[in-house]
């Protein structure tokens, strides 16, 4: 999933600052060639109006991104476009046993872009989450000359080192976990950790160490199973 975020763009590979723009520049022509919309960047939304990419620009891109980008892998995906992705302010999410990728309506077209290539590159990896696999695509993308934004610009496959691991961090794998395999168990909330983003080896010995690990999976549980009820009950009042 990708989350609200400005900051500034990254050069994390070293290239001369005045590549990395006429790169950037090169790619947002190529955004507007593509989706058939005029974008005017960074920050100030599309011209014409502030015209934002439709369904159709959006599944003409993940088309074009799926050869450039995956040689034609990538299985089809729906893309729909929604007023709101989670209540957390998403601004996409990828829901692999759906084949879906859902994309928050009124984004500027580069952030539209970079967020269907940050959901795409969660399509191509086994993994949930934003562990290192995914980093791994996210850095290959960057390589290759991905129109990415914002923070999907500058991430980068740091390891652990033994650091400690925070609450936030936990919680942040196991809410993503929790969109594509609702029904994991605790063990597999860590295990899916311990191999995306490290951690001690064993799940035993990483409840020894970080034992309120229990309590922040049943609270992200708790709340994920509520939010599924209520949508459910949403839809079937609304949507029928």
């Amino acid at each position: 999933m990708l989350q609200h975020g400005f900051v500034s763009f990254g050069n994390p590979e070293g290239v001369p600052e005045d590549e990395v723009i006429a790169r950037r520049d090169l790619r947002r022509m190529d955004i507007s060639a593509r989706s058939g919309c005029c974008v005017d960047f960074p920050f100030s939304g599309s011209c014409l109006g502030g015209s934002m990419m439709d369904v159709r620009q959006l599944r003409t891109l993940f088309k074009d991104f799926n050869v450039e980008y995956w040689g034609g892998r990538l299985p089809a995906y729906a893309i729909h476009v929604v007023a709101e992705v989670t209540s957390r302010g998403e601004w996409g999410r990828c829901l692999k046993k759906r084949r879906l990728i859902e994309i928050l309506r009124g984004l500027p077209d580069e952030d539209a872009a970079s967020t269907l290539l940050h959901e795409m590159a969660h399509a191509a990896v086994r993994h949930f989450g934003h562990g290192k696999p995914w980093k791994r695509e996210m850095i290959r993308l960057r390589s290759a000359g991905a129109p990415l934004t914002y923070t999907d610009l500058n991430i980068r496959l740091d390891s652990r080192s033994g650091e400690p691991i925070t609450r936030r961090q936990f919680r942040a794998s196991v809410q993503d976990v929790l969109i594509d395999a609702s029904a994991i168990t605790l063990s597999g909330a860590i295990r899916h950790f311990i191999q995306t983003e490290g951690g001690p080896p064993t799940i035993a010995g990483f409840l020894r160490k970080y034992p309120w690990a229990r309590t922040v999976f049943n609270d992200e549980k708790r709340e994920n199973a509520e939010k599924q009820k209520r949508r459910i009950e949403f839809e079937a009042k609304y949507c029928m």
